[in-house]
């Protein structure tokens, strides 16, 4: 059996993965193991084989012409470095600054040599010493800042987040001049070593939430953290809950509005987005483009968000829990209208109306995996020809079409996805209780929902403040309705 390991008996790793060991060119290449993608040269100084250092290097990731010109070059040709006797006067002449790189530092540790070379540092080695000379000469590899793709941008900022964590680091400073703004680094992750920023304003943002933030990042033992579920997982109070308590967003503006509001940002290198905690329940029915309206508009649109966010919670099971059981309750003309479509569907209305919402479920998922250029196409076939059908077929009566379609639409108005989500798991437990016990099982779903929102914290902020603990102060201050903000404005006016 073939041994593609063939670690060093003198370097070892712990249970964290932590390398042991000291610190030499033998040891690192020891590690790295004959990864083809690994560049080890060795450099003789002044031509002498007795007198070297051996840089490490990531091909791809790091920057050739910056390491030839500035790093590589000088030890070759500098008259100071060919004057050198030993390792100890190069090492000190690369420190004093033989070699001009702004970002520069020194690691006595071979775990942090080590995970220097996969962030694509460069990396030499004076083994003698037992140190190393980390430089930053990454080479910035992947998309270029464009728009949202997910998030329109009608006015403002249309600057989007990408990949490389350092771009969007300086895309946050570049909107926040402030000497107050602070990046935090945490890096998480055993095996993918993954850079965590955690970004707020020391004047502004609440330490508590702070603490608890970073100390829960900190906690996370994952093999890998390539995706935001892992990190939700670890900031959220609620584990099963199904209610987001994380806003993420893809605009640097939004990102930014609320930094400077006090909540706490968190950037996952590798990922396209911007994470906002603690996320509380007003403000996924916020977006950017409100402030950019007159605040009449902007109330307008925001009642507007509300009211269809608890008419598609409440119609479909309002509609079952009326015609199942409360007759009464419909006008003559409306119920003979109802009875009459309803002739001939041999199903009773609850499960048309689980079936209808079910196949909304079943459509929308399909038009969010299939590629844009035919993912319209799924809905227009499900929704015109496939729903025209069954109507005609007697399968479904039109009364549903209609009232599945009107919580549809209302669905969409909501500006963050995940709510929405949250919103339609809601809507199907309401239809089953409406189905079961009338308008006192609607009434009762309903208190249990808003009993559980209200019993809700997320780092220790209620999730519906401020409709709640907040003894009336501020209840209406940018929540359904925009007020006008007096920023800007002079004294005198």
């Amino acid at each position: 059996m073939f041994n593609f390991w063939r670690i060093n008996k003198k370097v070892e790793f712990t249970k964290d993965n932590e390398i042991l060991g000291s610190l030499s060119s033998k040891n690192v290449k020891e590690v790295l193991g004959d990864s083809s993608d690994i560049i080890v040269k060795k450099v003789y100084i002044n031509n002498d084989k007795d007198f070297n250092i051996t840089a490490f290097g990531i091909d791809g990731m790091v920057d050739t012409n910056i390491v030839d010109n500035f790093i590589l070059k000088p030890l070759a040709s500098n008259e100071k470095v060919l004057r050198a006797k030993n390792e100890k006067e190069l090492f000190n002449l690369v420190t004093d600054g033989i070699i001009y790189h702004f970002d520069q530092k020194i690691v006595e540790d071979l775990s942090k040599a080590v995970d220097s070379i996969l962030k694509g540092l460069t990396v030499l080695v004076f083994d003698s010493l037992k140190k190393a000379v980390v430089f930053d000469a990454k080479k910035l590899a992947g998309r270029s800042i464009t728009t949202p793709p997910n998030e329109s941008a009608l006015l403002g900022s249309q600057e989007a987040f990408v990949e490389n964590i350092r771009v969007n680091t300086s895309l946050i400073r570049k909107k926040v001049k402030s000497v107050s703004l602070r990046f935090f680094d945490i890096t998480v992750g055993i095996t993918t070593k993954t850079s965590i920023q955690v970004v707020y304003l020391t004047n502004i943002t609440d330490k508590d939430i702070l603490n608890k933030v970073i100390s829960r990042i900190e906690k996370i033992k994952s093999e890998d953290v390539i995706s935001s579920n892992i990190l939700k997982n670890a900031i959220n109070d609620n584990k099963y809950s199904f209610f987001p308590q994380v806003l993420f967003t893809e605009r640097v503006d939004k990102f930014c509005s609320n930094i400077l509001d006090g909540k706490v940002g968190i950037l996952v290198d590798g990922l396209p987005v911007g994470y906002i905690v603690p996320g509380v329940f007003n403000m996924f029915f916020q977006a950017p483009e409100d402030y950019d309206e007159n605040y009449f508009i902007s109330s307008f649109i925001r009642f507007m968000r509300y009211f269809c966010a608890t008419l598609t919670l409440i119609l479909p099971g309002f509609y079952v829990a009326i015609t199942t059981f409360h007759h009464e309750m419909i006008p003559a003309s409306l119920i003979a209208s109802i009875i009459e479509s309803k002739e001939g569907v041999p199903f009773p209305t609850t499960l048309e109306v689980l079936g209808m919402l079910l196949a909304f479920e079943i459509l929308l998922e399909a038009s969010l995996r299939l590629p844009k250029s035919i993912g319209a196409t799924i809905s227009i076939i499900g929704g015109l020809v496939i729903g025209d059908a069954a109507v005609n077929a007697k399968i479904i009566s039109p009364a549903v079409v209609v009232v599945i379609a009107i919580a549809g639409i209302a669905d969409f108005v909501m500006p963050y996805q995940p709510l929405s989500n949250s919103f339609r798991i809601c809507r199907l437990l309401l239809v089953i209780a409406s189905s079961i016990a009338g308008l006192f099982g609607l009434s009762f779903g309903i208190m249990v929902i808003v009993y559980y929102l209200s019993q809700m914290e997320v780092l220790g902020v209620p999730y519906l403040v401020p409709f709640v603990a907040n003894e009336g102060r501020k209840v209406l201050h940018d929540t359904i309705i925009a007020v006008p903000s007096n920023k800007g404005m002079n004294d005198d006016e």
